[in-house]
This record gives C-alpha cells, structure tokens and sequence, in this order.
C-alpha cells in the first residue's frame, strides 16, 4: 500500500476480487470517486493480463505451456516473459535459492484446503 500527506477531503475507495490464486485488495484515496474507480479498474486489468501470461492456474497461459512442455519440448514465450524468467532466475541465484520459480513440484504437495506438512522425502521426490 502507498500513502502520501494530501487533501484531508479524500476518501478511500477499496475494491477486490480473486486473482492469481489469491484475494488481491486494491486501495486508493482520492476526494474523486470516478478517478479512484477509473484507477482501481485499470490496476485489475494489469492483474488479468498478468494472469492470463502468467499462472499456473491458467492452462492456455505461457506459463502453464512451459510447464506441460518441460523436458520434453521447447516453448516460444512473449519477451515480457522471458523478462520476468530471467530476472526471476537472477534472484534465485542471488538468494541462494530462497526465492525460487521452480517450486511447482513441490508445492503441488500441498492441498491448500486441508494442508498438512510433507515429510522431506516426498518433497526431495517431487523436486528431482
């Protein structure tokens, strides 16, 4: 969330909705409401876009096309998203593997519903 010092006439306009897996909450303070909409919209169609590049949970996305071609066939993806795997892939090495976008086996151990730790076997397993 960004704040700043400004006009004590504004108010807070708060929308959300579920995107990339999650409740994503977008709040603006502005005194006008249809700029703070306007802006609220804009800022959820960047997240759909993103989305539809991006997630796992998309199966016509390049993300998802990455995953069912892996180790078996090369995928052409968009230079955003060649962007965002290389820097990606920056930050891992750099955090020693503490951020890591190669998780996806591993967190498919995982029923968010019901989760329940996995022993360190299976997880060694899934990330082979």
């Amino acid at each position: 969330m960004f704040t700043a010092c400004g006009d004590p006439n504004a108010l807070n306009h708060r929308r959300s909705q579920f995107l990339m897996g999650t409740l994503v909450k977008i709040f603006v303070i502005e005194k006008d409401e249809k700029l703070a909409i306007t802006a609220i919209q804009e800022a959820f169609r960047e997240i759909r876009r993103l989305e539809k590049l991006m997630s796992i949970l998309i199966p016509d996305s390049e993300i998802s096309k990455i995953n069912q071609a892996a180790g078996k066939d090369r995928v052409l993806v968009s230079k955003e998203l060649m962007i965002v795997i290389q820097r990606s892939l920056f930050w891992s090495k750099k955090t020693e593997v503490a951020f890591d976008i190669t998780i996806g086996p591993a967190q498919k151990l995982w029923n968010f519903n019901a989760p329940a730790l996995r022993s360190e076997n299976s997880i060694a397993d899934a990330i082979k």
